[in-house]
């Protein structure tokens, strides 16, 4: 894992992360941190990109996060504050956890853990049920269809409303039932807990109880997009007092562009 990206780097992931969905623009903070391929990354379970950019977080600014947030109750303003550390190492050896199996209706359904394209193919659809059931049913792995399948083929045969398939398929619609659809959900979310990060706490001035979950590729981005900006602000006060090109600015080692950004403040 790499540290903070060079000054020249960070402001290309900048300019691009601009014009980026959510979704593409934490494949380019970890293109730009890991050096691997966009497209190997864009395949990793969620689980796993979450992980990775936990840790460049880590490696670019530390584990500890930092932030305010405001009680959902009296709109009190709140510090926060996580330690990433535990969470910043990945494992490779553990692939087998980005694949499950659960039981619906005496069946096992396999399913793997969604990745990118699994999230952009959702990003669009307005409404949450219809998200979960397509985001769902794309991971369901084939063994797994091919259970739905075979109980939606039983129950054919067995006339409606008593077939084993009716628990698995919707009657009307022929999607995934509810049933399918919140005991993969479920499992998925269990095996995704590890690279969640979650804040519970509980407001001082009126004691309601607030739990709030930390996007880490788009807390990381404000992070990076911060440090960009301030790094046009430094060019631009050292072309206006000494005539450098910018990336003659940039090339400079940070301790010693920031003497020279002290002479003239």
């Amino acid at each position: 894992m790499r540290s903070l990206p060079d000054s020249q780097t960070l402001l290309a992931l900048w300019e691009r992360g601009e014009r980026e969905h959510p979704i593409d623009r934490a494949l380019s903070i970890l293109e730009a941190f890991t050096g691997e391929p966009r497209d190997a990354l864009a395949w990793l379970a969620l689980r796993r990109r979450d992980e990775l950019l936990i840790a460049s977080r880590v490696a670019a600014f530390g584990p500890l996060v930092e932030g305010v947030a405001e009680c959902e109750a009296c709109a009190c303003k709140l510090d926060t504050s996580v330690d990433l550390s535990a969470r910043a190492s990945v494992s490779a050896a553990d692939g087998e956890i980005d694949r499950g199996t659960v039981e619906v209706a005496g069946r096992t359904i396999a399913f793997r853990l969604p990745d990118s394209h699994d999230l952009a193919s959702i990003a669009d659809c307005a409404e949450p049920r219809a998200a979960a059931r397509t985001l769902i049913a794309r991971c369901i792995e084939h063994s797994g269809a091919r259970a739905v399948d075979a109980a939606l083929d039983g129950a054919a045969s067995d006339g409606p409303g008593d077939g084993p398939g009716d628990d698995l398929r919707d009657s009307v619609t022929g999607n995934l039932s509810d049933a399918v659809t919140d005991a993969v959900a479920d499992a998925i979310e269990r095996l995704s807990d590890a690279s969640s990060i979650e804040l519970a706490m509980t407001c001082p001035d009126c004691g309601h109880a607030l739990r709030f979950a930390v996007d880490i590729g788009e807390f990381l981005w404000d992070e990076l997009s911060a440090r960009a900006q301030h790094l046009i602000d430094d060019v631009d006060a050292l072309a206006s007092a000494y005539g450098w090109s910018e990336a003659a600015i940039l090339a400079l080692p940070d301790a010693r562009r920031r003497r020279y950004l002290e002479r003239i403040r």
